[in-house]
């Protein structure tokens, strides 16, 4: 990923063809005019803000998934969900999924599994 800023110049080049682009399809570029916005710029930059999260889960054996988007939920660092229930009998599990996309289109993926015990 190139993320280039420019202090003094013609950024044409370096924004039209050579930096990244973000899931929108906007440059991964900044040009500042005084020396001292090189932080601001560098931290916009670094910055990546989540576009997409869902929370997928699934009986064992199940072959269809279940979603909630937690986009929709998120508010700040925090979201809320209602109580899921799970009619789980002992041995059994349930799979569980977390899928992300940030605003630079980075897919992240968590997975695990539940096991219901005595």
């Amino acid at each position: 990923m190139i993320a280039p800023i420019m202090l003094i110049g013609d950024e044409t080049i370096l924004r039209d063809h050579i930096a990244s682009r973000d899931s929108s399809g906007q440059p991964l570029f900044r040009k500042v005019v005084e020396a001292n916005q090189l932080p601001r710029a560098l931290a916009d930059l670094a910055g990546s803000k989540l576009v997409n999260m869902d929370l997928k889960y699934r009986a064992s054996r199940e072959q269809n998934w279940q979603f909630i988007n937690l986009s929709r939920r998120l508010q700040g660092y925090r979201f809320s969900l209602s109580p899921l229930q799970f009619d789980m009998m002992v041995g059994k599990s349930l799979e569980v999924k977390l899928e992300t996309l940030d605003s630079r289109g980075r897919k992240t993926e968590v997975a695990g599994v539940l096991v219901a015990s005595p």
